[in-house]
């Protein structure tokens, strides 16, 4: 399976909640939408379960062959990450 990094470079895993640029509203405001992962590959849900399809289209590959989404970032995880 292949692994995915939030924007700091840590591994997404099962339970992670990701907060996710969603759009710029009024005055440029940005916001957010907060999803939560599930154990069957990459699989997005609402924080109420429901689910949803996100599109990966801000995955790049840096230079180690990582596959980094620039527009996650994980705010909660059950892992411990020593960066």
């Amino acid at each position: 399976m292949t692994e995915y990094y939030d924007k700091n470079g840590k591994v997404i895993r099962e339970f992670d909640v990701l907060k996710v640029f969603h759009f710029i509203g009024a005055r440029r405001k940005k916001h957010y939408i907060y999803k939560w992962i599930t154990g069957d590959g990459l699989r997005f849900l609402h924080l109420d379960n429901t689910n949803i399809s996100v599109p990966l289209s801000t995955v790049t590959e840096n230079i180690n062959g990582k596959r980094v989404w620039t527009d996650a970032e994980i705010v909660q995880t059950i892992y411990e990450y020593n960066i």
